[in-house]
């Protein structure tokens, strides 16, 4: 834009110019009407101004500054648009690990029932449909535990892509068994 609006202005410029010749064999001529071609000095400066005459002139600021304004909201709803995208895929994140937990609580939870159902079971206290069901459901919160473990880790690199980063550990069986 600043390149075309420059043209509203004239260009000015100066040129000098400075000529010098001697001969000492040569007899300087003190006659205003012979050339002297070999003793002379003389020289000059010139100022001057160049004026662009161009008439389509304001057609094309307008456009380079439709253009600059375009880019300047293009570049405003990016950052917007990124620090939504990076808020979004932080929130995804935390909602699965909060998840995960529940789903760790789950499968330790029917790890317990499958035991107690089976302990029951061998001591005559209970029916083998108990143990099935009890075993069914801890193969459930299990399988639910894995799939939330897979959810999480699918958050944390969505975050990871849109950061650029990886900031948090990536959640899998060993570090949810250390953890709790």
């Amino acid at each position: 834009m600043l390149a075309e609006k420059k043209q509203y202005y004239p260009d000015i410029f100066v040129f000098g110019l400075l000529e010098y010749a001697t001969a000492p064999n040569r007899d300087r001529q003190e006659n205003p009407f012979v050339l002297e071609e070999f003793n002379f000095f003389w020289g000059g400066a010139y100022l001057g101004w160049r004026m662009a005459l161009d008439f389509g002139m304001p057609k094309k600021v307008a456009q380079k500054r439709a253009q600059l304004l375009t880019l300047q909201h293009q570049k405003r709803e990016a950052t917007t648009g990124m620090l939504l995208e990076v808020e979004k895929a932080y929130r995804e994140v935390v909602e699965k690990q909060e998840s995960l937990k529940f789903a760790r609580k789950a499968r330790k939870n029917g790890r317990a029932l499958s035991a107690l159902s089976a302990a029951n079971f061998y001591m005559g206290l209970g029916e083998a449909k108990e143990v099935f069901e009890a075993f069914q459901m801890y193969t459930e919160g299990a399988a639910e535990y894995y799939m939330a473990i897979k959810d999480f880790n699918m958050a944390v690199a969505e975050l990871a892509r849109v950061t650029g980063t990886l900031s948090i550990e990536p959640a899998g069986p060993e570090v949810q068994e250390r953890g709790g």
